[in-house]
């Protein structure tokens, strides 16, 4: 059993069991920042290949560092801003053209592209990042060799809608050529093809060959270059059940070949499986909470960096996630005293043999199902004899088809997933039985042999088919056992109030520490090699096998004296992974170096 703290949240009252979802990705917000633009008030964003992010309003743009913030302020509508294959940051108004020159003279206009009528609409850094131009004149590329904008030679075209779209994907950009058509263009060979869409506008591309395109104010559609096709969706398409018939598509961006997030306006956040035509919901969390509050619909609420940083625009904030890195997030309750919730202290965990997660905490179990990715809680009832009676539970395993609960009090239970149902554990004698229920348990291992080891007042063995518990007599061991650990070579350790104890399979002694003022502290331990190993109390201490049946022992790294270590764990590496009150440590033998690893960088 592998001991781990984590926290879930977001619950649903289901039969006098709670219900909870998962998520499947860790977000972060952009931290609040005097001056900073509203989410409410951002058309667009970007971050620059310097690591600036930009935003865009209608009358502003804003530059943050993550501390400080330039403002420029504009007397006609921002519409667009990119940057090119050069690095030049550009900003479309419906007037002017403008870049970005440096910091004390801000953006320059282009005086020859100055206009008294609302005649540009869209900018795009499109195939090989050169910059686009969408105007009402046509479409326009920026040379910078002869510092002009040139046209391409697309077809000539009647701009209408409100909703005017530039995209791009590989050598193609596509465009609305009229109220009923969509055009592509591919920029390095100059052809050209389309397909007929009623009122086309929010134009996605997946492909070189398929868009998803929305028509007048209905549904998005997949519309396609290859058949002259188009196809709507349909809620068969969806994983799970969803409200309406109008499937708007508001943003996407390519994750992985084959996969996008999708943002569907009024449904939420989804991933699109190009080869099913599948949507499967997700959920983003932030701070160890469901993200809440509704994606903006602005022009363009996902931007996506070169090594997969994700931005978009919520409610709640502005958030980034990387999708393709593996993260580790903070997942909790949602707190309060309502029923509708579980407590946030996790004590144990185990796994099935379906692969489902089991874990206990400081009130009921849980248990999250991977095919659906929810979470079910069995809260107790302290009057029931034939249910879980105690609410501290400290121990979890799985053997048999059944999974073992160790209360903290009142003994253990066995619960069957499939009937739903409680039975005890089996003792030889009801004296024994009495016994183990009238003790405080305290922690449970599970043996490579599958029996488990169960540390309360006294010693016991559960076995893992018949679920008899016997005791374990070690008349050398004095004091409380409070962690216990196999090692590489199959001997069993035991941290007690006392002592540390090493015993053979038979539980024979092997080797003893009696330390009555460092013994009450000891909780993990870990094998660094075959005769060294490393336990935690208030510090960190170094324990070597030695002749006659002793244990030598000696504190290691002074700094870290006085803190409070809760796991240790060593990695495939040989790194080890040192938890304590206020993050983890990584040891790298090779170096004799310690790496400091802060929560805020996990």
């Amino acid at each position: 059993m592998k001991t781990l703290a984590l926290l879930y949240i977001c619950c649903l009252t289901f039969s006098g069991q709670l219900l909870g979802q998962l998520p499947d990705y860790h977000v972060q917000k952009l931290p609040v920042k005097s001056g900073l633009m509203q989410p409410s008030q951002v058309d667009e964003m970007m971050r620059d290949e310097k690591g600036f992010l930009w935003l865009l309003s209608p009358t502003k743009v804003q530059r943050f560092d993550g501390k400080s913030i330039l403002s420029f302020s504009f007397d006609d509508a921002c519409i667009g801003i990119e940057q090119d294959d050069k690095g030049t940051i550009w900003l479309l108004t419906r007037q002017n053209i403008y870049r970005y020159k440096n910091d004390f003279t801000g953006f320059e206009k282009l005086a020859n592209y100055s206009s008294k009528l609302n005649k540009y609409l869209r900018l795009l850094a499109g195939p090989k990042k050169k910059l686009y131009l969408l105007s009402t004149e046509g479409i326009l590329r920026w040379n910078s060799a002869t510092d002009k904008m040139e046209t391409i030679g697309a077809l000539s075209f009647k701009m209408g809608g409100n909703f005017p779209f530039l995209q791009s994907y590989g050598d193609y950009i596509f465009f609305r050529l009229s109220n009923t058509t969509i055009l592509r263009y591919n920029t390095a060979t100059k052809a050209q093809d389309s397909v007929h869409v009623q009122q086309p506008s929010f134009l996605m591309p997946l492909d070189a060959n398929n868009v998803w395109v929305r028509q007048g104010i209905g549904s998005t559609v997949l519309a396609s270059f290859k058949t002259k096709k188009i196809a709507p969706f349909s809620k068969a398409q969806f994983n799970e059940p969803v409200t309406g018939n109008n499937f708007f598509i508001t943003a996407a961006f390519e994750n992985r070949p084959g996969e996008f997030f999708v943002m569907v306006n009024d449904k939420g956040f989804y991933t699109y499986n190009t080869n099913t035509t599948k949507f499967k919901k997700i959920n983003f969390f932030n701070n160890g909470r469901l993200l809440t509050g509704k994606p903006l619909l602005t022009r363009n609420n996902f931007f996506k960096e070169k090594n997969g940083t994700v931005w978009f625009n919520n409610e709640a904030g502005l958030f980034f996630v990387n999708p393709a890195t593996a993260n580790m997030g903070l997942l909790r309750s949602g707190g309060g005293t309502s029923n509708s919730q579980w407590d946030n202290d996790i004590r144990n965990l185990t796994e099935d043999s379906k692969g489902n997660i089991w874990f206990s905490t400081a009130n009921g179990f849980c248990n999250w199902d991977k095919t659906n990715g929810f979470v079910t809680t069995w809260l107790p009832n302290y009057t029931a004899n034939n249910y879980l009676n105690y609410a501290s539970v400290k121990s979890i395993g799985f053997s048999n088809n059944k999974i073992i609960i160790g209360q903290s009090e009142k003994g253990f239970w066995l619960f069957d997933p499939v009937a739903q149902t409680f039975s005890r554990p089996k003792f030889e004698k009801d004296s024994l039985q009495k016994k183990f229920h009238g003790e405080f348990n305290r922690n449970m291992l599970q043996l490579r042999n599958g029996n488990f080891l169960i540390l309360s007042n006294n010693l016991w063995l559960l076995d893992k088919e018949t679920f008899y518990i016997r005791p374990i007599i070690i008349p050398e061991f004095t004091g409380v056992g409070r962690k216990a650990f196999e090692d590489e070579q199959g001997r069993i350790w035991i941290l007690g109030s006392a002592a540390i104890i090493v015993v053979d399979k038979e539980y024979k002694p092997l080797y003893l520490l009696n330390d009555k003022v460092l013994g009450k502290w000891f909780n993990a331990i870990v094998q660094k090699d075959d005769s060294t190993f490393w336990v935690a109390a208030k510090s960190l201490y170094e324990i070597k096998l030695q002749p006659q049946k002793k244990l030598g022992i000696k504190p290691i790294f002074p700094k870290l004296k006085n803190q409070h270590f809760s796991n240790l764990f060593k990695d495939s590496l040989g790194h080890i992974w040192m938890c304590h009150d206020e993050g983890m440590y990584r040891y790298i033998p090779s170096s004799w170096h310690i790496h400091i690893c802060p929560s805020e960088s996990l």
